[in-house]
């Protein structure tokens, strides 16, 4: 059961963030209230997945992130010094650097409940772009005004310090994840690369295409211990099963100068591979499911 709800706005420009409330008619309040109550246990009803970069929730499945560390303006709050904040503005609405939309909550197990709404420019009506329709004739929306969704984008809850998600990177555009998040360095994926499972004719070519996509790969191939569990010349056996032709150079494998045959071969190493059980057609996914069999 929720109490003293009240809603506020998150704007943020790198990691600076400024927080504003937002003043409701009492009927807008009390209909707001019950549709956030609603979402949220929708959202409370979903799978709970510790967060890894390399799993792809579904629908019905959350990440979530323990001991995360809220943004002190936002921590810092309680459902009474919303009230302290500083009003909503149009200028605030012109600025277009609004990222989230959060209800703030009572809980009566727990401490307050923050629930977010991803929030963008598309979120906001601009004057002369959209129109009211009133006693059978058009009108000019003569002010900003904004639009609200039907679905949490994440909930943290103080009591347990533990902040739930459904999209990473959508979360991150209004909340900072990526120290949860690893990505390679330069060093360590030099590491990664002259060690003696690979054998690379040019590091410096490889440094070229690295985007935050190899990075994220030669991290989870880093988490996973693949490069010490398996011999290279064991691992180029497998890779023949996928139609992958792997080259070793004196029991070590050749990591590619080219960009397409470097993430394959990296998709292939982070097991992102399947035969579909009816085509048997190769697929890549990028969900880490185990899947548990009967047997």
């Amino acid at each position: 059961m929720l109490s003293n709800f009240h809603v506020f706005t998150l704007a943020r420009t790198g990691e600076r963030f400024k927080v504003s409330k937002m003043l409701l008619h009492q009927s807008l309040q009390d209909a707001l209230e019950e549709d956030w109550r609603k979402q949220l246990e929708d959202f409370a009803s979903k799978s709970q997945v510790l967060f890894d970069p390399s799993y792809c929730p579904d629908d019905n499945e959350v990440l979530f992130i323990e001991d995360y560390e809220m943004p002190k303006v936002i921590r810092d709050l309680s459902c009474q010094s919303v009230a302290e904040l500083r009003k909503l503005k149009q200028s605030d609405l012109k600025a277009g650097n609004i990222k989230a939309v959060i209800g703030i909550a009572e809980s009566q197990n727990e401490g307050p409940i923050f629930m977010f709404q991803k929030f963008s420019r598309a979120h906001i009506l601009k004057p002369g772009m959209f129109f009211l329709l009133e006693r059978g004739t058009l009108t000019n929306l003569n002010k900003h005004a904004i639009t609200l969704g039907n679905k949490l984008s994440a909930v943290y809850r103080t009591e347990l310090r533990t902040l739930y998600f459904t999209n990473f990177r959508a979360t991150n555009s209004f909340l900072p994840l990526l120290k949860y998040y690893n990505e390679a360095t330069n060093v360590e994926i030099k590491q990664i690369l002259t060690q003696k499972f690979f054998y690379t004719e040019s590091i410096d070519s490889i440094f070229v295409f690295l985007n935050q996509w190899f990075r994220r790969e030669f991290s989870i191939l880093k988490q996973s211990g693949i490069l010490d569990r398996f011999e290279p010349k064991e691992v180029a056996r497998i890779s023949r099963s996928f139609n992958l032709e792997i080259d070793t150079v004196d029991n070590k494998i050749v990591f590619p100068n080219e960009k397409k045959e470097a993430r394959n071969l990296l998709v292939f190493l982070n097991e992102q591979l399947f035969y579909g059980p009816i085509t048997g057609k190769l697929f890549e996914t990028n969900s880490k499911r185990v899947l548990e069999t009967q047997g």
